[in-house]
């Protein structure tokens, strides 16, 4: 009689490392035994990530300043709701740094962020905490991870809210009450920071889905997937619930459409429709198309003489109206240059994370050093002293190394993908899932940044070097760095 055809393998089941420490047998893949001694261990590990991802702001003598940070720091004492901005890191700020110093909040951040990785990591082949914390200085020095953590900016969180949703919807039963809860406040806290980490993160959704179904679109949800979905959504009706709670009758909601409207501008397709329609439709920039002026700084922070000041900035519900007006005349009448616009910025966005970049000094009492003044006295001399300060913060090397070690990545995980695709092994628990997750992020993120405001490194440098944590997750799951870090540690120690 013949043999019976060979199963299909499956594409969301998990066969945990053979070869993984301690731990790896049990199917659950959830911890056990060593109680005490292993939970000082992971401590001492996640505080090892932590002062990793902190070397850039070690470096500098303070934490990395950006011009937002002032109104961060500002609503951070009032908790009003802003036009443009999230309301998650102002409440950060000002529950994590009980008016003590700035660096309280980026230490808490960095923290989450370390148990994040460090939690991921453990997933995939157990690393030990010496290959944990190599880990963590290879993300740090040949990737952004370590300059989005020091930085007084909310932009960390939206990579950990696409972690927290990979690991509740992969590795929920995996996870025990502690990581289970890492993952569920990465989400809850995460998406309240950015509207665009809602987005990216329903994108990152969408992925996990397909790789749920597997393309059985017969297969049911698992109830994995419907919690970390719901997650996503408890985290964006919290920030509208807060938003409306502390806002009074005098002040509007959120509204992003001036970034849009920007965007718009720069392109040049508003004012081609403004050119061509505004004979035979009223626009509100219809009496100063010939002032617009194309880089998105000049049009969102315009000076008060400007005229486009007066037709726009002080009527947010104008704002709207105009927006929706000018996008849908140009969706109408120029398809195919919307098209290739979107496809443009969404690749010049993907591969633009240099973290040099948007990094100046705060001197002669600008608004940041004045807010510090204010909130933070004690902070002032070791912000005058900081080398962002003398401007020798910047490293000329970063940028070219981050962009190697990007390629390579990349380049890896493509290679790993398509003899995945190829045999059929892509599962959502295995790393092979999450490097598709991965791929959407930096495509999704890259798309909503670039086409709803402009190309600035900062908004990819905040998920870029989630690629090379991915292919440090295979290269664990395989075991093939278990050798290189020992060896590594013992020529070190040697």
């Amino acid at each position: 009689m013949a043999s019976p055809a060979p199963a299909r393998p499956s594409t969301t089941s998990f066969t945990p490392f053979t070869a993984a420490s301690p731990g790896a047998g049990d199917p659950s893949g959830v911890e056990r035994g060593g109680g005490r001694g292993r939970a000082i261990a992971a401590a001492l590990t996640i505080i090892g990530v932590t002062l990793a991802l902190l070397l850039p702001a070690l470096f500098n003598g303070y934490p990395i300043l950006f011009s937002d940070t002032a109104d961060y720091l500002l609503r951070s004492q009032t908790l009003l709701p802003s036009p443009i901005r999230a309301p998650g890191y102002a409440l950060w700020i000002r529950l994590t740094s009980g008016g003590a110093t700035l660096w309280l909040p980026v230490v808490a951040q960095s923290l989450f962020l370390a148990a994040l990785i460090w939690r991921t990591l453990r997933l995939f082949g157990r690393p030990t905490a010496r290959q944990t914390l190599g880990a963590a200085l290879a993300l740090t020095i040949g990737s952004s991870a370590g300059w989005v953590s020091s930085k007084a900016m909310p932009d960390l969180f939206v990579a950990m809210v696409i972690l927290g949703l990979y690991l509740a919807a992969a590795h929920w039963e995996r996870l025990g009450i502690g990581g289970r809860a890492l993952a569920a406040g990465a989400v809850l806290v995460g998406g309240t920071m950015h509207l665009t980490n809602i987005l990216v993160g329903g994108a990152a959704l969408v992925a996990l889905l397909a790789l749920e179904k597997g393309g059985d679109r017969g297969r049911p949800i698992r109830r994995a997937w419907v919690r970390a979905a719901l997650l996503l959504l408890v985290s964006a009706a919290l920030t509208r619930g807060f938003e409306y709670a502390r806002r009074d009758s005098a002040q509007s909601g959120w509204n992003g459409s001036m970034f849009v409207l920007s965007h718009l501008v720069e392109t040049g397709l508003a004012q081609r429709l403004l050119e061509d329609r505004c004979s035979v439709e009223q626009f509100a920039l219809c009496p100063v198309r010939d002032t617009l002026t194309r880089p998105v700084d000049l049009f969102v922070w315009r000076p008060k003489e400007s005229p486009r000041y007066l037709v726009l900035h002080d009527d947010p519900a104008l704002i709207r109206e105009e927006t929706n007006h000018i996008l849908g005349g140009i969706v109408r009448h120029y398809p195919l240059a919307l098209a290739g616009s979107i496809a443009a910025y969404t690749g010049r966005q993907l591969v633009a994370f240099r973290v040099n970049d948007e990094i100046w000094r705060h001197r002669h009492r600008t608004e940041v050093q004045r807010v510090i003044i204010d909130m933070y006295p004690g902070d002032l001399p070791a912000q005058e002293r900081a080398r962002q300060q003398e401007n020798t913060l910047r490293l000329p090397w970063t940028s070219m190394l981050h962009l190697i070690v990007f390629l390579a990545a990349a380049a890896s995980s493509i290679i790993m993908l398509r003899r995945a695709m190829v045999s059929r092994t892509i599962s959502l628990a295995e790393s092979t899932g999450f490097h598709v997750v991965v791929w959407v992020t930096l495509i999704a993120n890259a798309a909503i940044c670039a086409n709803l405001a402009a190309v600035f490194s900062r908004y990819q440098s905040r998920v870029s070097w989630l690629l090379p944590l991915a292919v440090l997750a295979t290269l664990f799951e395989r075991g093939m760095l278990r050798s290189s870090f020992s060896s590594l540690l013992g020529a070190s120690r040697a």
